[in-house]
């Protein structure tokens, strides 16, 4: 496939090489008269158009407090019992510079973990 692509875009620059000149080159006709341009402003806008620019004092309504009702959570948080059920057999405590571990802190590989897993 590619060997064809090259070998197309061979075909292609050799023939664009061999054509001919082109006789019939453009030519910029010139108008007899020339183009106006207008320097009149398409509108004027008088002083009087303007705004009044005095400052008016409003109040600015304060925001309400509602009070609203809080829903019964639909689930009971889980007891840390089973937290630490999970992880039975295996060491877990904190190290002397007080960064929590869980496995075994002399172990070859250590994986850091920003979470707070105890």
């Amino acid at each position: 496939m590619t060997r064809t692509f090259s070998n197309l875009v061979l075909l292609a620059m050799l023939v664009a090489a061999c054509a001919g000149p082109n006789t019939s080159a453009p030519v910029a006709e010139q108008t007899t008269e020339p183009t106006s341009i207008s320097t009149e402003p398409a509108f004027t806008l008088e002083p009087t158009d303007m705004p009044d620019p005095t400052i008016v004092a409003t109040d600015i309504p304060v925001a309400t407090v509602v009070p609203t009702e809080v829903p019964d959570p639909t689930a009971a948080p889980t007891p840390t019992e089973i937290l630490f059920a999970l992880f039975d057999g295996m060491p877990q405590g904190r190290t002397n510079e007080g960064f929590a571990f869980l496995g075994n802190p002399d172990a070859p590989v250590t994986v850091t973990d920003y979470s707070d897993f105890l």
